[in-house]
């Protein structure tokens, strides 16, 4: 991924958006847009409060079933 320009779009995204991307196994809305931002095609903006909010959600047991990740594969995310 190339940086981004100052004149380049940059995003906010929201934390399921971010996480329904990241394990999308199909060409979904959210996979599309993980996928531009992994293509350098935005800038992703992120804040200490929604990296905690990842954290938090990852950390959940019903969201570590439904993504099929152990405690310990999900590990810290930052």
């Amino acid at each position: 991924m190339t940086p981004c320009t100052p004149s380049e779009l940059r995003v906010v995204l929201d934390t399921q958006v971010l996480l329904r991307g990241a394990m999308a196994k199909s060409a979904s809305l959210t996979a599309q847009i993980y996928d531009a931002w992994r293509d350098g095609h935005f800038l992703l903006l992120l804040s200490e409060p929604i990296l905690q909010e990842i954290e938090d959600v990852v950390g959940r047991p019903e969201v570590l079933q439904k993504l099929r990740f152990s405690p310990v594969e999900a590990g810290p995310c930052c």
